[in-house]
Parts: C-alpha cells; structure tokens; sequence
C-alpha cells in the first residue's frame, strides 16, 4: 500500500522482489501514486499545475523535486525502480487497485499505469475519485471520501476470495 510518492515506493518494491526472486508480492493498493519521476508532461500534469492549472496541492516542480532527492543523474529517471510507468513489466506483476484523485497532476499516472498492466493481462481496477485533490485519502484536513475507503475494502475482499479458492 502506498500514498503519492508511497506509492512510487510500493511500485518499485513489486518490482525488485520480481527482479530478486523475492517473496512474491499479493497485491497492491495505490492512492495517486508517482509512476513517472521525470519531468514528462502529462494531459494531467500540464492541466492542473503551472500558470494554468491553479493549486491543487501538488505542483510539477514539487514532482520534479521528489526526483531530484531519488537520484543525482537525471537519466536515472529512467530507471524501473524509479519510473515505474516506463519498465518492461513482468506478467506476473501483482494485482493493483489504483486510486486517483479527479482534480490531481498524478491522475494521469494511475491510469497509465492501469493500462500498461491490463494489456498485460494483470488483474487490475482503478477508481477515480470525483472532486477529489491529491492526498485526499491522508490529509486530514482535505477531507477522506469514502469511495476510496470503499473500494480498498472490495479490492482486498476480491483478493482475499480468490487467494482462498485457489487453496481449496
């Protein structure tokens, strides 16, 4: 489970686990998860930060800032274990609930990587919050919708069912 750059987190760790022939992640949920530390533009991204966008908690140059305390090199950006969105992902990656904030620059990097992992034929699900901002599940004072609540809890019970009919 991971928040924001949390998630980033929580995604790479999938990942190296992957990578390392580590325990096997069961599943993941994401709230507005960085998938891209790189100073790409978005539709997202461009829409709600900068001149245009207003202040929606997030800014582009808070992202790129997070990238910079990641990593020294910029082209290490490209890195999987630090731009999830750009890896070759295995097929064996995890199921992943996303959970996206409507009004959010990292909204685009949810469904994304929604997309890139159900072509893949990963089970997946992803809910966009309508009239939400960044860091609605854990900033207290924005104010938790539970719709986000809501779907973290069926995702968990979906997982939890198929884990123990796949015992029986």
């Amino acid at each position: 489970m991971g928040d924001s750059a949390g998630g980033n987190l929580a995604s790479v760790l999938a990942l190296m686990c992957y990578d390392y022939g580590l325990t096997q992640v069961d599943a993941q949920v994401l709230y507005y998860p960085v998938e891209l530390l790189l100073d790409r533009p978005t539709a997202t991204r461009e829409l709600f930060t900068g001149e245009k966008g207003g202040h929606y908690i997030l800014e582009q140059d808070q992202v790129e800032l997070s990238g910079k305390a990641y990593f020294d090199n910029p082209e290490d950006g490209n890195s999987r274990y630090a731009s999830p969105l750009l890896a070759d992902l295995p097929k064996l990656h995890p199921p992943v609930l996303f959970v996206a904030a409507e009004v959010d620059p990292l909204r685009d990097d949810s469904v994304l990587m929604y997309e890139k992992l159900k072509k893949l034929g990963v089970y997946t699900e992803l809910g966009v919050i309508k009239g939400t901002i960044h860091g609605f599940m854990s900033i207290p004072w924005i104010g938790r919708d539970d719709d986000g609540v809501d779907y973290t809890k069926a995702f968990i019970e979906k997982i939890e069912a198929q884990a123990a009919a796949s015992q029986r």
